[in-house]
């Protein structure tokens, strides 16, 4: 028990003690002060553990907030490798990747945060392979869709692509089920995720176009 008026009651907390053994007085503080020793003492036993350390793992629509401007780099869980090499590349030749989805927890907001991140990156490349025809609710099929009703707003034009569809194996744009403005644009061949010169130089270019525009209208 924890209250002040209590503690400071001599014979009240000599009955509580004498009515249950199991009876705990807190006679350091109120309440406020009981749960703050609680933190203390939880401290010291456990000095390395962290409220990320102990939080539980994100099972789905995890979404870690991406850097105004960063390349939004999208793709199916099965081709993380290959989505790894061509992040490690980018991010080499100074480009800001946003690639993980961490931070996002499940509930009503997580499709307005993944639209405004999406709408505040400078590129969004989508990550075309056979493994995206796995059937049922994929979630970069939900960033796809997001991306295509941004760059249809927005309305881009050429030099300033913001759709740049890159394809990992031997799909073609007939087989693949993916929305049909990405058919119009051409895909960029990657095998196995491996990004060529040609490709970083033009994601760098369009970056650098972003952040100098961004510094103009600041």
């Amino acid at each position: 028990m924890a209250d002040i008026g209590v503690s400071s009651d001599d014979n009240l907390v000599l009955f509580l003690r004498n009515f249950s053994r199991a009876t705990k007085v807190y006679r350091s503080g109120g309440v406020l002060d009981f749960v703050d020793e609680l933190h203390q003492r939880w401290t010291e036993l456990h000095p390395l553990v962290s409220p990320i350390a102990i939080a539980p793992p994100i099972q789905a629509f995890g979404l870690k907030h991406a850097e105004v401007g960063a390349v939004f780099l999208s793709y199916a869980s099965e081709d993380r490798v290959s989505a790894e090499k061509i992040k490690n590349a980018l991010e080499a030749a100074g480009v800001d990747v946003f690639f993980d989805r961490e931070d996002l927890q499940l509930g009503n907001d997580w499709e307005a945060k993944l639209r405004r991140s999406i709408r505040q990156c400078s590129l969004f490349v989508p990550v075309i392979s056979r493994r995206t025809l796995v059937p049922g609710r994929r979630f970069f099929r939900v960033e796809w869709n997001l991306a295509v009703d941004e760059a249809q707003m927005a309305s881009f034009s050429d030099e300033e692509a913001f759709l740049l569809p890159v394809v990992i194996d031997d799909m073609t744009s007939n087989e693949a089920d993916v929305p049909a403005k990405f058919r119009s644009i051409q895909w960029q061949p990657l095998p196995a995720g491996q990004p060529t010169p040609e490709f970083v130089s033009r994601v760098q270019q369009l970056y650098r176009r972003y952040q100098k525009s961004r510094a103009m209208t600041a």
